[in-house]
């Protein structure tokens, strides 16, 4: 079971569906899923996937999915979900599109091969722990859009800059641990 095509006659990918298919490292989905079921592969042996626009996608679906390396987000996708990522090890970069407005709880935790993120004008929201112990994480650029960080959003990256994109004109963002400061080498306010 090393590539799955799943059929045009199915609508939606269940829960746990594809979960702990290890030998699993592709899978085509047909324009015809309109959604994906909590933890639809989780801990699968998946490497890429492009999700079709329109597809609602749910909490946790690649958690554990450490052998992934590319996901392509459906264009209207308005939130990375609770634990989409947790635990993806070989996710070394994602490109987070224009659509999504809230980074949820452990979206990215444990990513530990990623390396940079660059977080779209249209993100409001970065909430707790969504981007903990992804320890290789150098740099993250945070636009003026986003409005709140919760506490821990950054826990344990250690190594971290985060860099503030035109916040000149307003507060930076309400919940960033300030007390926490230890845990970056460094932050950054910067005009475009």
């Amino acid at each position: 079971m090393s590539n799955v095509i799943i059929p045009d006659s199915v609508v939606n990918i269940g829960k746990y569906a594809f979960a702990g298919k290890l030998g699993l490292s592709g899978i085509n989905i047909p324009n015809s899923v309109t959604s994906i079921g909590d933890s639809a592969f989780y801990n699968a042996g998946i490497v890429s996937i492009l999700i079709p626009d329109g597809v609602e996608i749910s909490p946790g679906i690649f958690v554990g999915c450490r052998n992934l390396t590319s996901i392509v987000f459906p264009n209207n996708l308005k939130t990375i979900a609770d634990h989409m990522f947790n635990g993806c090890a070989s996710l070394s970069s994602i490109t987070i599109p224009d659509s999504v407005e809230n980074i949820e709880k452990y979206a990215f935790k444990g990513c530990t091969n990623l390396r940079s993120v660059t977080i779209p004008n249209s993100v409001k929201k970065i909430d707790s722990f969504a981007f903990a112990d992804c320890t290789n994480l150098l740099s993250v650029i945070i636009p003026s859009s986003v409005e709140n960080i919760n506490y821990f959003a950054f826990e344990n990256c250690n190594n971290i800059s985060i860099i503030f994109k035109d916040y000149y004109d307003k507060p930076l963002p309400t919940g960033f641990p300030w007390s926490a400061i230890n845990a970056v080498s460094s932050i950054w306010n910067t005009a475009s």
